[in-house]
């Protein structure tokens, strides 16, 4: 790639012409992702923390149900441990 010409082709071509092509070369760099423009950049991290928020606040919320599901169980169990000794008749009914 000789720079030398790509410069004496730019300087030809005369002042307007070489800033409309580096303002085509920006657009199609940012069409085709060549880089990120700041306020996608920007849309794209706030997007991140929200998202990132949201998970903990549902991995918290998994915990505690998980919790009162626990104790849900172990209020069953007993209920049926008692309705069991009830039905064999094994408990003083007077």
């Amino acid at each position: 790639m000789d720079f030398i010409a790509i410069g004496k082709a730019i300087a030809d071509i005369g002042g307007w012409a070489a800033f409309l092509a580096l303002v085509a070369l920006i657009g199609v760099g940012g069409v085709r992702r060549w880089w990120v423009f700041g306020w996608i950049y920007d849309r794209s991290e706030k997007a991140r923390e929200t998202s990132d928020t949201q998970a903990e606040r549902n991995a918290d919320s998994l915990e505690t149900s998980s919790k009162a599901l626990d104790g849900m169980a172990k209020s069953y169990d007993r209920l049926e441990r008692d309705f069991d000794r009830l039905a064999s008749g094994r408990v003083n009914r007077e």
